[in-house]
């Protein structure tokens, strides 16, 4: 009856909330980033390490890459910590 289209609505709604809140938790690990990324229809699929091997030098310069719905953000952690992200 109502009461289970109520609790559907509800439990989307927060499914949407918490959609929201992991795009949000991205933003504001970004040093360096002013647009917003928090929009209506963006989500945040996964994020992931990438290793870049200099051929002649085989230095490694490792980045994070967030991989939005409708976006490809790369970043570089930033010296002073865990989940702080520096994108140039």
């Amino acid at each position: 009856g109502d009461i289970g289209a109520i609790t559907a609505q509800i439990r989307q709604l927060l499914g949407e909330m918490e959609l929201k809140r992991k795009v949000l938790n991205v933003q504001t690990s970004l040093i360096g980033f002013n647009d917003c990324l928090v929009t209506e229809h963006r989500r945040l699929i996964h994020i992931g390490e990438l290793t870049k091997v200099n051929p002649v030098s085989y230095a490694h310069n490792r980045s994070t890459i967030f991989l939005f719905n409708d976006l490809i953000l790369w970043a570089k952690v930033t010296p002073k910590g865990e989940r702080q992200y520096q994108v140039s």
